[in-house]
């Protein structure tokens, strides 16, 4: 990836935001690189895309969230965690 800077606007449908390459000498392979990323957008290929929006809709589907058991110590675990206590919960 390369190194950027981001400026966020407020504009009247949502939001602007502008992309600028920390190094102006790489300015035409960055526009490729986002033009390439808002094209895999489009088409639902980009992965951070799909997993953002799984993490939202599952959100959505259940807004409270769900309490993960703590898995249970295998035998030979036991004896390495009375000396090693797990980080106590806020």
């Amino acid at each position: 990836m390369i190194p950027l800077s981001i400026k966020y606007e407020e504009v009247a449908s949502g939001a602007r935001l502008t992309l600028t390459p920390k190094d102006p000498a790489q300015l035409d392979a960055f526009r490729t690189k986002v033009r390439q990323h808002a094209e895999q957008m489009k088409k639902g290929e980009c992965s951070m895309t799909q997993a953002m929006m799984q993490g939202m809709m599952d959100r959505m589907k259940n807004p409270e969230p769900t309490a993960k058991p703590e898995p249970k110590p295998k035998p030979e675990e036991e004896d390495h965690r009375a000396h090693h206590p797990p980080p106590e919960k806020k």
